[in-house]
């Protein structure tokens, strides 16, 4: 802050350092005489200016308002100055080097002034200029592509997909380039930050649930006693997991103690929430952690069109037997601690297949050895603590209900009135999505499997090419694959120019999702 302002910590205060300075006890000066100082060096400052003065600051923040320095305040007051925010081109300007960056942008194709001004001005630097002409020429080549042989040396012969390799690459080709072919990564501390706290989550459900259908706990009718031996066993999961992931030291620590208690509370209530699912239900977890295409997994590789094929680990498989059909039914649970949907656009456009992906594994591999089983559903299960918006009024009632609408299930499952009744027990409804759009029939289920097959078909295929552009997809909510990316430095993307382009991800919901997938079935057929 400038001037300094007096501060309130420590042993000695400004009175004290002074009477000590009087007693020719030299210590730091006081918060008085260090403003003074600020100030008639400021004024030796102001006065050396003959025809013009501009004056920057670093804003503070006092109460969450950004503020300029009392110094600019007294001048604005005193002289009349006008206080004007610099613009983002004033700000690159100030320096050589966000200078030099801004320049880029003209070598890259950029229209605006201030930078082809910039690019104008180091020009006419040798040094410069000679690092402006390597860059035009890498800008006018673009981001290129791979030659076949250099991708298949990255990837090898078969190119190996996940759900989120696939994802990363409908993302942005490049991204996936960077993180996958060239292995880059960001490197990170050990430590409980919000994503570890998710991975956290996830994994204590996982063994919780595999413990508490280990013990019995759900073989029979599920009661609070049943209810509570879970928790006790998320409770023993938890800590064991943070002690084997960060030291048995972690748990001293005070604000790894701080998110280990925010854990348990939202443990505490996903357990809760899941216990009840199962209490309500006639589906019972036949799996967890379920590889397939992985070392040591019981599923084979699914294979994606000519040389690439899919492997993943499907969090939850529960399965339920209709005695009637004589047929056996399987659902797919994929645990997220974010706030992941199931969503038409996404899949439309070749991404978050991940639960259309495990339900084929799993119809595929009942096919092939002769067990008479249809899919059931997929759904995403929230594995994060819940919050709902309310008012300060509620009733009791009233915040239940809000939380168990976020607790809701985000999937799509068969509209069979016998299936449904076994996966919630009344037609409540707590738990299964409760719009028609998420209600499939048979036929829609099989072109739905089709329509994945069809994405990471392509996915294999422009990964197999080289294709390494980017092109990342934007929404229609003006979110972009570029806001989180780790490689922004490296990509360098920008649309000002002309070069670059975004992927414009369309919105598309139910009825027109299930009319183009018609429309491409017909092409295909013709």
């Amino acid at each position: 802050v400038f001037p300094p302002v007096s501060a309130s910590v420590g042993l000695l205060d400004d009175r004290d350092r002074e009477e000590l300075a009087e007693l020719d006890i030299g210590l730091e000066p006081s918060t008085r005489h260090l403003r003074w100082r600020s100030l008639d060096t400021a004024y030796s400052a102001l006065g050396l200016p003959t025809e013009s003065l501009y004056i920057s600051w670093s804003p503070s923040t006092e109460g969450g308002t950004p503020t300029p320095s009392p110094l600019v305040l007294r001048l604005r007051d005193e002289l009349g100055a006008v206080i004007q925010p610099p613009s983002d081109f004033h700000r690159l300007l100030a320096a050589e080097s966000p200078a030099l960056e801004f320049a880029m942008r003209a070598v890259g194709g950029s229209a605006d002034r201030a930078a082809n001004a910039a690019l104008e001005y180091f020009s006419e630097s040798e040094e410069k200029g000679e690092l402006l002409d390597r860059a035009k020429k890498v800008a006018e080549g673009g981001r290129g592509e791979l030659a076949r042989e250099s991708a298949e040396a990255l990837y090898g012969d078969t190119i190996h997909l996940t759900a989120s390799r696939s994802d990363k690459f409908m993302d942005c080709a490049f991204g996936y380039f960077c993180q996958y072919g060239l292995r880059a990564h960001v490197r990170k501390r050990a430590e409980l930050d919000n994503m570890e706290n998710g991975t956290l989550i996830h994994a204590v459900l996982e063994n919780t649930v595999r413990r508490a259908s280990e013990d019995g706990l759900l073989s029979g009718e599920i009661t609070e006693r049943e209810k509570s031996a879970a928790t006790e066993i998320a409770h023993g999961e938890l800590a064991s997991y943070i002690t084997s992931r960060l030291g048995p030291a972690a748990v001293d620590d005070p604000r790894t103690r701080r998110l280990f208690d925010r854990a348990e509370r939202a443990i505490d209530r996903i357990v809760a929430s899941i216990m009840d699912e199962f209490a309500a239900s006639s589906f019972r977890p036949i799996g967890f952690e379920v590889g397939f295409g992985i070392q040591d997994a019981p599923l084979d590789p699914v294979p994606i069109g000519e040389n690439g094929e899919m492997s993943g680990v499907i969090d939850r498989v529960d399965s339920w037997h209709d005695e009637a059909e004589n047929r056996q039914y399987f659902r797919v649970i994929d645990y997220k601690s974010g706030n992941k949907q199931f969503n038409y656009t996404d899949i439309y456009h070749g991404v978050s297949l991940q639960l259309p992906i495990y339900l084929h594994v799993l119809r595929r591999f009942a096919e092939e050895n002769g067990i008479a089983a249809s899919e059931a559903g997929a759904f995403y299960s929230p594995a994060a603590d819940t919050v709902a918006r309310g008012d300060r009024g509620d009733s009791d009632a009233e915040i239940k209900a809000a939380l168990e609408k976020k607790e809701r299930r985000s999937g799509v499952y068969l509209g069979d009135d016998a299936v449904i009744d076994a996966m919630e027990h009344g037609g409540a409804a707590r738990f299964l999505p409760s719009e028609a759009r998420y209600k499939l029939d048979r036929a829609q289920f099989a072109m739905l499997e089709r329509h994945v097959e069809r994405e990471t078909a392509e996915a294999v295929k422009r990964i197999s090419g080289g294709e390494i552009e980017a092109h990342p997809s934007t929404h229609s909510n003006d979110r972009s694959a570029c806001d989180y990316c780790d490689f922004r430095a490296a990509c360098r993307f920008d649309p000002s120019g002309g070069r670059d382009r975004e992927n414009l991800r369309y919105k598309v919901d139910g009825k027109m999702f299930w009319d183009k997938l018609a429309g491409e079935e017909g092409e295909n057929d013709a």
